[in-house]
């Protein structure tokens, strides 16, 4: 899906880390099974690439060792009263390299929840969260394991249209690198959150122009460790008194942004090449 065909502004913090901004893209096959169900609509999605490409790109990437290969099963139930959801749960397996063969298992989960009455009000609810564990190869020579990098991240996003052509949304990101380690091994705190309002207004289903407002705070403790420093006392005056006047970066910073967007459709989409 395109960025302009989002329901918000900027692709979450979640999908920049571990995906792109528009997901991801690659040449392959796959194969979607609708199951003959009653009470509820299931489908399931299972495909298989060439692993060259990881995120959108219009170019062939260098080939792999193995294919990647990730499955989708998406499940459809309608409550009544014009509400209804889809949930759906992925799992990918992708070689980034075709040197070192590591492997990349990433897992997620996913639902939208929606209310419509006639187009004129509406309500929509959703989110995703992604798990990503990256295993690296065995050194068996130095009998070494690496420490598997585990990347974890969501975001819950709702927008209410209470006119014809306005809606308010507002989304919450999370991101972190459940793995990092400070200077010293500990396990060092680290996050991305955001927080972001925004506006929409649609003049015809072939335009809409929309405002919003990114609150970002992030912190990395690994700049600044926060275990307790164990040292004798004299050794822990030295340093302060080596390093006052030294300028540090901060392990919190707090960013904001605002984005204005206008998208008008002209005509279709040419189709890629290739």
């Amino acid at each position: 899906i395109h960025l302009h065909d989002r329901p918000f502004t900027q692709a979450p913090i979640v999908h920049r880390k571990l995906m792109a901004e528009e997901s991801t893209r690659d040449t392959g096959a796959e194969i979607s099974v609708l199951f003959p169900w009653k009470l509820i609509n299931q489908e399931l999605v299972v495909g298989a690439t060439n692993g060259r490409v990881w995120g959108h790109s219009h170019k062939d990437g260098p080939p792999k060792n193995n294919p990647m290969f990730y499955a989708h099963l998406k499940n459809f139930y309608y409550f009544g009263n014009n509400w209804g959801t889809q949930f759906g749960f992925t799992t990918i397996r992708y070689e980034p390299d075709q040197n070192t063969r590591t492997v990349r298992n990433q897992y997620g989960a996913d639902i939208v929840v929606k209310w419509n009455r006639s187009f004129l009000k509406s309500f929509q609810f959703m989110a995703e969260v992604w798990l990503r564990e990256t295993e690296f190869p065995y050194e068996r020579l130095k009998n070494n394991k690496p420490e598997m990098d585990r990347q974890f991240g969501y975001y819950a996003f709702a927008d209410y249209q209470f006119h014809q052509q306005w809606f308010v949304g507002f989304r919450y990101d999370y991101f972190s690198v459940t793995s990092l380690r400070d200077k010293y091994g500990y396990k060092a705190s680290n996050a991305e959150i955001a927080y972001t309002p925004q506006i929409t207004y649609k003049p015809s289903e072939f335009s809409y122009i929309r405002a919003s407002f990114e609150r970002r705070y992030t912190k990395d403790f690994t700049i600044e460790s926060t275990k307790i420093d164990f040292r004798p006392i004299e050794d822990q005056l030295r340093d302060l008194y080596e390093n006052q006047g030294q300028n540090k970066t901060s392990p919190t910073v707090v960013n904001y942004q605002f984005y204005i967007q206008c998208v008008f459709i002209l005509g279709s989409h040419p189709p890629h090449v290739y």
